[in-house]
């Protein structure tokens, strides 16, 4: 079989004893006659939720239908994406996102490797889909109290460094271990590399939710590039223009993250959706607010892969931005998002177009 090893297919095998990869061998050069393509399971760390469920409002059932949800479509790693919303509804959350991380994936579930917190430490000038009645300034000590009852899996917060207070609490926070992300801003550069030298290496959904790339004002997407930040992309097609796509892996394949950023409408079809309490209208795939403004995405990573393929992308370069890449954006490369001994064995067996035929997690076919 081919084998998704070290950023390329070749032709190999691998053993698996108690979840994990055990070995794995070169046998050779890709085998383009072979059915079987081997690649590591999908990494999503930036999704509010699919198929009628969101994370935002989730007890501990609907954190494991929404794992078998993600695991179904080939994401075998999730970080549970939360919205701004009331605090007291973004604790429970979060609570049972967490639980779910601490006991590991069951029976079809994908893994939670930990919850991504969108909100509320947002701007309302971009606050795109973020209800601005719970948007707020750093508040330490609820987030302190959050991360403890999560039993510390908060693993990334979305930020405006526009905030007061924000270089202040992007290095504390990181030091904590936890990946802060520019987010919801109209930052300028300035501001935006300050926050880089606070400890924030990452984007969320690069060119969406902030001020676009000017000659005179480069902001925070210059920044990424400049500081080669690790940056999120929604490839479904309406959200980034496949031109800029192609632009950012040609600029720095290794930071680009493939997100969906989807909403509970994901993998159903169109129609009225909610998207952290707001109401969210579909139509042809396309979900917006009333106002006409994007509210997350309908899709999902696996033809997100594909879309970027068909954008010219290299197919090495769309996998990794898939698995590895986000992977090492919240440090868990030595867990999962690649096919190397010691990783967890959590692995798709697809065609040659990645079209998956199984899904495998923990080394179980579920």
């Amino acid at each position: 079989m081919n084998i998704f090893y070290e950023g390329r297919f070749v032709r190999g095998e691998f053993d698996v004893k108690d979840g994990r990869f055990a070995d794995v061998r070169v046998l050779g050069e890709e085998d383009p006659k072979d059915p079987d393509y081997v690649i590591p399971g999908y990494v999503e760390i930036h999704s509010h939720g699919r198929t009628g469920a969101d994370f935002s409002f989730a007890d501990d059932d609907t954190v494991r239908k929404l794992a078998e949800s993600y695991a179904a479509c080939g994401v075998t790693s999730v970080l549970a994406t939360t919205m701004t919303n009331d605090p007291k509804i973004v604790e429970k959350s979060i609570e049972a996102a967490g639980r779910a991380a601490d006991r590991g994936p069951e029976n079809r579930e994908a893994r939670i490797l930990g919850v991504h917190m969108e909100g509320p430490f947002l701007g309302k000038d971009k606050k795109g889909a973020h209800d601005e009645n719970f948007l707020c300034d750093f508040d330490k000590i609820w987030l302190d109290k959050i991360i403890e009852k999560s039993n510390n899996n908060i693993k990334m917060i979305s930020v405006d460094p526009n905030l007061s207070g924000s270089s202040e609490f992007i290095r504390e926070y990181t030091k904590r271990g936890i990946v802060i992300s520019i987010a919801h801003t109209s930052s300028d550069y300035d501001t935006a590399v300050k926050a880089v030298e606070a400890g924030a290496d990452h984007v969320t959904h690069l060119f969406n939710a902030m001020n676009p790339l000017n000659h005179r004002a480069p902001g925070v997407i210059g920044a990424a590039f400049d500081k080669r930040l690790f940056s999120e992309l929604i490839c479904d097609g309406i959200h980034v223009n496949p031109t800029l796509i192609r632009m950012q892996f040609r600029l720095m394949p290794d930071r680009m993250i493939i997100i969906s950023d989807s909403m509970q409408a994901a993998g159903l079809c169109d129609g009225t959706y909610s998207l952290g309490g707001i109401d969210v209208f579909v139509k042809n795939g396309k979900a917006v607010q009333a106002d006409g403004t994007i509210a997350g995405s309908t899709t999902d990573i696996s033809k997100e892969v594909e879309n970027v393929i068909s954008f010219g992308i290299a197919r090495e370069e769309a996998i990794l931005a898939a698995t590895l890449n986000p992977a090492r954006s919240v440090r868990a490369e030595n867990r999962v998002g690649r096919i190397a001994k010691g990783c967890m064995a959590d692995y798709l067996i697809t065609d040659g177009d990645l079209n998956i035929k199984n899904v495998i997690i923990n080394g179980r076919t579920i």
